[in-house]
């Protein structure tokens, strides 16, 4: 009864403390980021230079095979700091140094207190770009790609330079499959045609060291096989 009654005397100073909580809740919740999504579609119809759709006896589609491609690209830093250049998501986080913080550290007054671990605008985009985007394979040929930002333009600006980043990284790499195959097979015709020379020479030679075989080698074992091999 006096814990009734003293509640009911002082009902102010009792419901200080869930007015408190309350308020920073709310406060907690409202200093968060806000966080904009952004969505594109890309056909592909081809496979990366170098690789295969054909998985021993398993057909992998075209946009598997991709999704696999565009994954391994955004774990790399390179990737990701091309696409946050091209789009304006480096230049957003230069000038919102707090714009990666979340819980406590995006409190106004206390996040300085977090901001050392961040790193550097290039660790952020490493380490954030790969978790922002999401790819999902919802064709043979179609991968949709969802992407997540701090502001609605550059969440846009970021999808379009993904979108012009990867087929441009995936035409380097078959240009660089091809060079290669070009390098290897004139090797092999340069080869090729050292063995024919070095077989003609041999012919001719032997040819004048034996005036008497005739020129199709007719009656001469070793005359006919050197014919037939440079025929």
């Amino acid at each position: 009864m006096r814990f009734l009654d003293t509640l009911f005397r002082h009902r102010i100073i009792a419901a200080a403390p869930l007015v408190l909580g309350l308020a920073v809740a709310i406060g907690f919740v409202a200093a968060q980021p806000r966080v904009y999504q952004s969505t594109a579609s890309l056909w592909v119809s081809t496979t990366v230079g170098g690789t295969s759709n054909n998985t021993g006896s398993q057909y992998v589609a075209a946009s598997t095979q991709q999704k696999g491609v565009l994954t391994e690209l955004l774990s790399t830093r390179a990737f990701t700091l091309a696409v946050a250049h091209r789009g304006s998501l480096y230049a957003y986080l230069a000038s919102h140094p707090n714009a990666e913080q979340t819980g406590l550290g995006a409190v106004p007054g206390i996040g300085k207190l977090f901001a050392s671990g961040l790193g550097s605008i290039d660790d952020q985009i490493a380490a954030g770009l790969p978790a922002a985007v999401n790819i999902n394979v919802t064709g043979p040929n179609v991968l949709t790609l969802t992407i997540q930002g701090p502001d609605a333009a550059v969440t846009v600006a970021t999808a379009n330079a993904l979108l012009y980043e990867y087929p441009h990284e995936v035409l380097n790499a078959t240009a660089a499959s091809d060079r290669q195959a070009v390098d290897y097979y004139s090797q092999q015709v340069t080869g090729a045609e050292a063995t024919l020379l070095e077989a003609n020479t041999a012919l001719s030679t032997y040819l004048k060291a034996h005036p008497k075989v005739p020129g199709n080698g007719a009656g001469d074992a070793t005359g006919t096989r050197l014919n037939q091999v440079v025929a």
